[in-house]
Order: structure tokens, then sequence, then C-alpha cells
């Protein structure tokens, strides 16, 4: 299932001076935790998969009920509490300044895309997890939990600046995920910017560390009006890097 981002209106609102041409890793919060000791993050791994085999079966997470729905849930818990995901997701980029802040996102009651994750496939002990941090009208925002090993690690990359370039200042919340070359350590985000889905941004982004990756490539179309011959997304005009 293809969900789209609130995060571009975040990641378009923000500027602040580029870095040198090349791959940027981000500044982690100083006071972000460390995952949790106890977490058996191959155990959770193993069992996510044949959670989400079992949703697929049902055709969609939207329609998810009964013993699937319930494991899907908790495993999206457990993963949560393990990475301190809502802290990724609430990590707000100033678009003046560049300064991160946290505004912590109210845990009350169950929202009806809580429990809903996708899984991309590293290896067989390895995975990037995306959880919903939140859901519009038709598109959301993610935390990306790398799985290796023993580790499940909250991804952080630059946030990107309405240029298209990225900033000194580490972002936990991401447009929808692609896991096509994931296996290779790259994987792409896409934001769109209207309903019918002609123009947005594309982000491509590699993976340096457990917890962190680095910009690629950005990619952005205007919304103006629709071309009869639409390009796909990685077609789209270029931003960063810079011709």
């Amino acid at each position: 299932m293809r969900l789209v981002t609130t995060a571009l209106l975040l990641s378009l609102g923000a500027c602040a001076d580029a870095p040198a041409e090349g791959p940027s890793s981000p500044t982690p919060p100083a006071d972000a935790p460390s995952p949790a000791d106890d977490f058996d993050a191959q155990a959770w791994l193993a069992e996510a998969r044949a959670v989400r085999a079992a949703i697929e079966g049902e055709g969609s997470e939207m329609e998810m009920s009964g013993e699937a729905a319930d494991r899907a849930r908790r495993l999206a818990r457990d993963l949560a509490e393990a990475a301190d995901w809502p802290r990724a997701c609430d990590t707000i980029v100033d678009p003046e300044t560049g300064e991160t802040s946290y505004e912590p996102t109210p845990q009350d009651g169950t929202p009806i895309y809580y429990g809903m994750f996708e899984i991309g496939e590293v290896s067989e002990t390895e995975a990037v997890v995306s959880l919903i941090c939140s859901f519009g009208a038709y598109q959301g925002t993610y935390a990306l939990v790398h799985v290796d090993g023993d580790r499940a690690d909250v991804v952080r990359a630059p946030a990107v600046g309405m240029d298209g370039r990225p900033m000194e200042v580490a972002d936990g919340a991401f447009a929808t995920p692609d896991w096509a070359d994931i296996a290779e350590g790259s994987f792409t985000t896409l934001a769109l910017a209207r309903g019918i889905g002609d123009c947005g941004r594309l982000t491509r982004y590699d993976l340096v560390a457990p917890d962190s990756a680095a910009v690629r490539e950005v990619r952005e179309r205007d919304c103006g009006e629709v071309p009869d011959d639409l390009p796909p997304p990685d077609a789209w005009p270029l931003l960063y890097p810079a011709d």
C-alpha cells in the first residue's frame, strides 16, 4: 500500500545554508535514548514478517481485524518502545533557524492507523521498518526503525530545505518510503503535494550507519498544469545534487 506524507509541508518550509557537495550525515539530538536492552530484535522481526503476511492476505491494513490486527498493534507498540520512535516522529525543524525541537504527540486513544507498519527487507537478519507517526486524508508521516542483529535503531537523516538541499540538522520523520533498493542500502521517499499525485518531492537516501541516513538525491515537480505525458517521480527535475 502506498501512503504519502504531510512531511512535505515541513521540508518545503525549511531553509538554511546547504552543506558542501556529497552525502550529509545529520547531527543526532543529544538526548536521544538508546534502544531497550531487553528487546529481542530477531524474534520481533520473525513475528512481524508473519503478521505482515497475514495482513496482506486480508487485503488491506485499513480492513485488518482480529488476531492479525491485535498482533500488529502489539508489535508496533513493542518496536516503538524499544526504539523510542515518538521522539523521531515529533522532530520539528524550524523553517527559519533550522533548530530542532520536540512536540510530543498525545498518545491517548487508538487512531485508525495504529499498528500499521511495513518492512523493507535487507537480509534474513536485517530490515528497515516503517511505523506511521500520523495520517491525514490520504498520506502519512513515518518513523523508520533499522533492525539489524540484536539492535533496533530509529533512523534519522538531514532535514531537506526549500531548495531541496540537506540541512545540518537531523529529522526523524519521513515521507512514504519505497524499499525497492533497500537490499543495496538505499531507499526513496515520496511526498505528493496534491491528491492526483502529479507533483511533489522524491528523496533518495543511503543508510550510512545503524541510526542514520544520508541524502543522495532530491527531485521535485511543481504543481502546475497536468501534462498529457506525466513523467515518473524519478524523472522529475533534479534539485540536489545540483548540476
